[in-house]
């Protein structure tokens, strides 16, 4: 959010936004998935199927929005 706030080239730039964007999906999908595992009757159902394609997904957003952060545009 600080990024986003104080460097107007990553507001104005699509890798910029893909990086924002992506990573308050991001918190989503995590808060969904604590949710999810705190809730459940045992540990096997907390982790599948849910659980488990939860954090997958956030691995791979993890991936998108850290090469996306990469490559934000900074201030020089």
């Amino acid at each position: 959010m600080v990024d986003w706030f104080a460097i107007r080239r990553a507001r104005t730039s699509r890798v910029g936004q893909v990086h924002a964007l992506g990573n308050a999906v991001l918190l989503t999908v995590a808060g969904a998935n604590w949710i999810l595992r705190t809730v459940a009757e045992s540990a096997e159902a907390a982790v599948l199927p849910w659980g488990l394609a939860l954090s997958l997904l956030s691995g791979a957003l993890l991936l998108v929005t850290g090469w996306a952060g990469a490559r934000c545009p900074t201030v020089t």
